[in-house]
């Protein structure tokens, strides 16, 4: 009975071997099946997407059933042409593959599509090169995302952008000015060498060129020009094509937000910002007063170059004469602590102190420190370990009072009581 029992034990293990032997290997199969990478895509006009069919041997032939709305090339390059819906059809050994587009109008800030997590931007879909004339008057409308390699730049373009052939050359000449000035430059430093660019330009080479996005606000969002010490975004109405200006209300009905010449200003201001912050952690008062500071500076040394430069540094002069006081009074005795304080109290929509307050210091500096009053204090800063990467750009009351006095061994004990006085005369003035 036990002999029986064991030859039956041993057929089981045999025949379920034999089970398991004979099982196909699904995940090969799996692997190896043929299908596309995307059966379903929500596309912005000017948007391309590469469709690709997996595993697929032999000839593949694409096409759409609606050109109009998004069209595709032999090697399923999709383009979004127009609103609407299309369907992609991916012929192989007489089988159809088929991928639904819809197509929207982007009305979207460009910074939102990248973020966005449900339609982003496609990577890769802004890697498409422009060049300019060099010539003022041979303007460049975008009809896509694209970019422009400068000698010092990497100017990355949201569509309908308004450019004139001379802008890359002026930008270059204002970071090449603001090296001069500043005693910095953009390329020496290492902070956040790893850094790489992402969504529609992910895979740009560009060396130690400063990446300057211009953005196109389409919907009158209020956004605005900021920078890190990576790169710098940049909203000029003057750079917005006449289509789109057309087709806001609140851009027509308000003229004046509208220059008839690029704001160069701005430009300078987020690039001071950026060259800064490569090399140390400033409070908010000397990141802004240095920047207002360079820009003026810039400006002035650029303003026989062109015109454009030449009516930015007159509007520029223009405004020095309205704006040149802060709410506070400024004393002898108080003019340390309102340092240290860095105005953390003001809103974003409420700081033109700092602006204000920081550019009167830097002037006063300029004026009895010399040209190099930035570079040396900004190596002070970062010998006392203030860079950016340390601080991520968060300094503490114990840090600000400990810049103060970094401030002090610099340019003297009695700095501040000499910033009051200066501030005040100009004011008199």
């Amino acid at each position: 009975m036990k002999k029986r029992v064991l030859s039956v034990l041993i057929c089981m293990v045999l025949v379920l071997g034999s089970i398991v032997w004979l099982t196909p290997d699904t995940s090969v199969e799996a692997a190896s099946a043929v299908k596309l990478n995307k059966k379903k895509m929500t596309m912005y006009v000017g948007d391309t997407f590469t469709l690709k069919l997996k595993n697929a041997k032999g000839d593949v032939k694409f096409s759409s059933t609606d050109k109009k709305v998004a069209k595709v090339s032999a090697k399923g390059v999709v383009t979004a042409v127009a609103e609407g819906k299309a369907t992609i059809k991916v012929k192989n050994n007489k089988k159809t593959y088929k991928c639904k587009i819809t197509v929207k109008e982007d009305n979207r800030y460009i910074a939102d599509r990248i973020q966005d997590p449900v339609n982003p931007l496609p990577e890769g879909c802004g890697i498409y090169e422009i060049k300019l004339s060099g010539k003022a008057k041979d303007h460049v409308i975008t009809d896509r995302l694209c970019y422009i390699m400068g000698e010092k730049c990497l100017i990355l373009l949201d569509k309908d952008i308004d450019l004139p052939g001379d802008f890359v050359k002026n930008v270059d000449l204002i970071m090449t000015t603001l090296e001069e000035k500043i005693g910095l430059k953009f390329s020496d430093s290492n902070l956040f060498s790893t850094w790489k660019l992402d969504g529609p330009w992910v895979g740009i080479e560009y060396g130690k060129r400063i990446p300057i996005y211009i953005n196109c606000d389409r919907v009158d969002g209020g956004y605005i020009s900021y920078a890190f010490p990576t790169y710098c975004k940049i909203l000029d109405y003057a750079l917005i094509s006449q289509k789109v200006w057309d087709s806001v209300p609140t851009y027509k009905d308000n003229a004046w937000r509208r220059s008839d010449y690029v704001n160069y200003e701005t430009i300078a201001h987020e690039l001071t910002h950026v060259l800064t912050l490569r090399y140390a952690s400033l409070s908010s008062i000397m990141t802004e007063g240095s920047a207002e500071f360079y820009a003026k500076v810039v400006l002035e040394a650029l303003q026989d170059k062109n015109t454009d430069f030449k009516k930015c540094y007159e509007h520029r002069v223009e405004m020095d004469t309205f704006i040149n006081t802060v709410e506070q009074e400024i004393k002898k005795s108080n003019m340390e602590a309102i340092f240290v304080n860095d105005y953390k109290e003001l809103s974003m929509m409420d700081r033109t102190d700092k602006y204000t307050l920081g550019c009167i210091i830097c002037d006063y500096l300029y004026e009895n420190y010399g040209a190099d009053f930035m570079k040396d204090y900004i190596n002070a800063l970062a010998k006392a370990k203030y860079t950016y990467e340390e601080t991520w750009g968060s300094l503490s009351e114990e840090n600000m009072k400990d810049q103060a006095n970094i401030f002090k061994n610099l340019f003297g004990k009695k700095v501040f009581e000499s910033i009051a006085t200066y501030y005040n005369k100009q004011v008199k003035q």
